[in-house]
């Protein structure tokens, strides 16, 4: 890494690996940096399937479902919504939690939330552990010194 750039996208990438399970990890696309692509896939499996707060037995077609993504901040990115990716969404389970919860990820959730209020994206989205070091804060974080050792003065004579 030279630059703070390589830093940011090293880190942005890191962070979304770490708030995965093991197992939705393999096949998360390196080209998918916003994780929206991995987004519109969980979304469709979720609709599908009536999981993650979508209603199970829905009364809107999979051309409205698309719609209704392709009305959120997902086609500026480049992820844009066909009817055949809802309707592949029935070909596999839903699995929680294998979406990287990156900010455009959380904000296609918010614009989301209009049309689905009872749309869970805890269920959605990978979590992250309080303990966890995210890498991608560090470029945001002022640096703190902390004083380890003690002061002389209160040292043994």
């Amino acid at each position: 890494m030279k630059t703070t750039d390589d830093f940011r996208e090293f880190g942005e990438f890191f962070d979304m690996m770490k708030s995965l399970p093991d197992g939705s990890k393999k096949y998360l696309r390196r080209s998918d940096k916003t994780g929206l692509q991995r987004l519109r896939r969980d979304l469709c499996r979720a609709f599908k399937h009536g999981k993650a707060g979508l209603p199970e037995l829905s009364d809107l077609s999979a051309r409205q479902f698309a719609e209704i993504l392709n009305a959120t901040s997902m086609p500026a990115h480049g992820v844009i919504t066909e009817v055949s990716d809802v309707e592949n969404g029935k070909r596999s389970k839903f699995t929680a939690n294998t979406t990287p919860p990156t900010r455009e990820v959380l904000r296609a959730l918010r614009e989301l939330r209009v049309h689905f209020p009872g749309l869970q994206g805890t269920s959605i989205v990978g979590t992250t552990a309080p303990d966890q070091v995210l890498l991608a804060d560090a470029l945001h974080t002022s640096c703190q010194f902390v004083d380890r050792l003690p002061r002389p003065e209160d040292w043994p004579p």
